[in-house]
């Protein structure tokens, strides 16, 4: 989830407010006028309260905007780079089909 954050804003309020609604949420950075939280994917339960108070409270908490979207390989493989991981893993399955013979 990405937050568009006022001058007034305080991270550490915000990130507070965002962890008591999503167990496990955590602050992955915090640059500029932005703050971006991880939201692990077994709370989504809570992520429609989240939004609600959030629009509530948008105001109090210095929030311009938010918005929240799903990470998509590309960003897994950036963070990774990112990181200095020189090297990733990645299990893929067997795609070949069974040998097929032709009788006449």
């Amino acid at each position: 989830m990405v937050i568009v954050k006022t001058s007034t804003c305080d991270s550490a309020t915000v990130t507070r407010f965002i962890q008591s609604h999503v167990a496990g949420a955590r602050l992955s950075s915090d640059v500029s006028t932005e703050l971006t939280y991880i939201l692990p994917h077994n709370s989504k339960a809570s992520f429609c309260q989240l939004f609600l108070e959030l629009d509530k409270n948008r105001e109090a908490l210095g929030i311009v905007s938010y918005g929240a979207s799903i990470t998509t390989m590309d960003e897994v493989f950036i963070r990774f780079s990112l990181h200095g991981r020189s090297v990733v893993k990645v299990k893929v399955a067997d795609t070949r089909l069974p040998s097929v013979g032709f009788w006449s």
